[in-house]
């Protein structure tokens, strides 16, 4: 779904509580149009968006929903969409962290979760393991990748690497660090 282009010179409109940006990539596609009904392409002359014009664009999908709210829609990160935008207004702090900084929360979180399930307590527990992959996207953030990226990531990572291999990747990992 197309929403608003942004060109870098210039704005884009803003409805709804939260918008996010998505990078498409068009290296390999000689032409590409926004069909008209969703589309406004903020391009003046009207012409086709191809993979040179692109490259100065960044397209806005407004969701047309408060993704806050639960209701995902279209969001490439689906339900996990909201966690990404509630880190969206520090974005540049998280780009300025070191690497230590990730791992040191993430142990900080499991450390919470078996403190929790040391407690009987499993929602609570739950909402670590939520942390955890709100690390994670941020960690996806600092290496400078958007929404629409890390759902193609992912994708390709499950059907490349886990899809029929989740024995093996036990297996390799009880082999290799006895785990």
């Amino acid at each position: 779904m197309c929403g608003t282009m942004r060109f870098p010179s210039g704005g884009a409109s803003r409805r709804g509580l939260r918008q996010s940006l998505v990078r498409q990539d068009l290296a390999n596609r000689s032409s590409r149009q926004c069909r008209a009904d969703t589309c406004r392409s903020g391009v003046a002359d009207g012409a086709p968006l191809n993979a040179r014009r692109y490259r100065a664009t960044v397209v806005v999908i407004d969701y047309g929903r408060n993704i806050l709210d639960g209701n995902v829609g279209d969001a490439p990160l689906g339900p996990f969409q909201g966690i990404w935008e509630a880190w969206e207004g520090v974005k540049s702090e998280i780009a300025g962290k070191p690497l230590d900084h990730f791992k040191r929360a993430i142990e900080i979180q499991f450390e919470e979760l078996e403190d929790h399930l040391a407690e009987g307590n499993r929602d609570a527990a739950a909402r670590e393991v939520i942390d955890m992959i709100s690390i994670a996207l941020n960690t996806m953030r600092w290496l400078a990748f958007e929404p629409a990226e890390i759902a193609e990531i992912a994708r390709m990572r499950a059907i490349r690497r886990m899809k029929g291999q989740a024995q093996a990747i036990l297996d390799k990992y009880q082999r290799q660090y006895g785990i």
